[in-house]
């Protein structure tokens, strides 16, 4: 790598951020393709995607040092600092789904004609849903390194992938709420096998579950999700705190995003 960059060292909170902005950039411009796709030519395009940039990073090793791992990467990830973390990726999805481009994404996702014949550019919605989840992710990416203070490319590849699709499908790919939830709920599956993995003592024997039951385990949930609740457990419904008890309500329609835009 360049010398300017090899020897180059920035604080965590300066770091971070300039990883959200590469994330987005990249997305920016891998995006245009993309999104111009829709439903299962999308899906099995971002899988490709993934595919390429981690072959490409495992291989290139004048550049990326290919699979050996990265380390010395200063441990500073804290329960707070996940907590800012956590408390920015949410306000950043919520101002987008209340935005202007947020209510047209709706649309296209609802009913694409309708929303086309309204004069919503699909792909420039897309493209930008895609550069704001990327810049998410970057920002996720360079805490999950301080977190674990080692990383290389099997860190964010398969396994990451799924784990972060299980969510979704669980707490409910609709909403906000439905995604915050089901981080919530396959994060305490995770820690709970995570654990029994570890044994537990009982009687003065330890009894621990077989390693690898934990990926089982969250792939059968998931798959029972998508069988029997496949709005996911908030129903694809939005939580609201304007009176208490909390209420929940539906995510407004094509008809009422459309009329909001207008």
């Amino acid at each position: 790598m360049p010398a300017w960059l090899l020897h180059a060292q920035l604080p965590m909170w300066v770091a971070t951020p300039i990883s959200g902005l590469f994330a987005a950039l990249f997305a920016l411009i891998v995006g245009r393709v993309i999104m111009r796709l829709s439903g299962i030519a999308a899906s099995i395009a971002t899988f490709g995607l993934l595919g390429v940039i981690n072959n490409v990073y495992s291989n290139w090793d004048s550049v990326t040092g290919g699979q050996g791992s990265i380390v010395g990467i200063p441990p500073t990830m804290n329960v707070w600092t996940g907590w800012i973390g956590g408390a920015v990726a949410i306000a950043i999805a919520y101002l987008y789904s209340i935005s202007r481009s947020g209510l047209a994404l709706r649309a296209t996702r609802d009913e694409a004609v309708a929303a086309s014949a309204s004069g919503i550019d699909i792909v420039r919605e897309r493209l930008i849903a895609f550069v704001v989840s990327a810049f998410i992710i970057g920002l996720a990416g360079a805490l999950y390194a301080h977190f674990l203070s080692i990383v290389n490319p099997g860190a964010f590849y398969l396994r990451t992938t799924f784990i972060t699709l299980s969510m979704l499908v669980v707490g409910g790919m609709y909403s906000l709420s439905g995604a915050v939830s089901g981080v919530v709920a396959i994060s305490v599956l995770i820690e709970l096998f995570r654990n029994l993995e570890k044994g537990i003592s009982l009687g003065g024997h330890t009894v621990g579950l077989p390693n690898g039951v934990q990926e089982i385990a969250i792939g059968i949930i998931t798959i029972a999700i998508l069988m029997y609740l496949p709005t996911g457990l908030t129903r694809n419904q939005e939580f609201c705190w304007r009176r208490w008890p909390l209420q929940r309500r539906l995510a407004p329609p094509v008809q009422t995003a459309l009329k909001e835009l207008h």
